[in-house]
């Protein structure tokens, strides 16, 4: 399967249907307040799924999400491991893993784009790299959590003179790309992440 594009409503409805253990905050908060309109909303959402084939609705009115896409969401919903790269400029890259599932979301926009992620590790640095190639002042913000016990946080700036971070005594050094990457990589792994290559 391909990846999807949803807005953050139709992802919360979803988890709704699927009684989820979990959703991620910044979901959430990229969200109008659902309260105020939370049944336009949700007929909105179930509407729009409905449409694009992730749900099904029997003779009865209930809603399932096709397995498919049910797969997709899992660790979503129900994962205990994320990793996130956020940059200064409002891009999110999320990456959440339940077992050997594992699902990546690009968010942009109002829009959250929905796919299948094979190797974290590999894909992260892909994206810092191709962050880092950009030559824009951005700050960079690399976290893990495993939820319900803690995570770490590994935070990088780039601009057009080169890439660095804070050492431990808050001062910033500069570091070569794959220096960066690989303390981003090393920090998630000693902060827990259960992630084998």
């Amino acid at each position: 399967m391909g990846g999807l594009i949803l807005t953050c409503e139709q992802l919360y409805f979803l988890g709704e249907i699927l009684k989820a253990k979990y959703i991620d905050y910044r979901y959430i908060k990229a969200m109008p307040d659902i309260q105020k309109q939370y049944t336009y909303l949700k007929n909105k959402s179930i509407s729009a799924l409905l449409r694009a084939g992730i749900l099904q609705e029997d003779f009865t009115g209930n809603l399932k999400v096709l397995p498919a896409y049910e797969a997709l969401f899992s660790p979503i919903f129900f994962g205990k491991e994320e990793a996130c790269v956020e940059t200064s400029d409002g891009r999110a890259y999320m990456f959440h893993q339940k077992g050997e599932v594992r699902t990546a979301v690009t968010a942009a926009e109002d829009q959250l784009h929905i796919r299948p992620a094979k190797d974290i590790f590999a894909e992260t640095s892909n994206m810092l790299n191709k962050i880092f190639d950009g030559q824009k002042a951005v700050v960079i913000s690399c976290k893990y959590a495993k939820i319900g016990v803690g995570g770490a946080e590994q935070r990088l700036s780039s601009d057009e003179k080169g890439i660095y971070i804070k050492d431990g005594n808050g001062k910033q050094r500069p570091v070569t790309a794959d220096e960066a990457i690989n303390l981003v990589l090393d920090k998630w792994m000693r902060g827990g992440f259960s992630y084998e290559l």
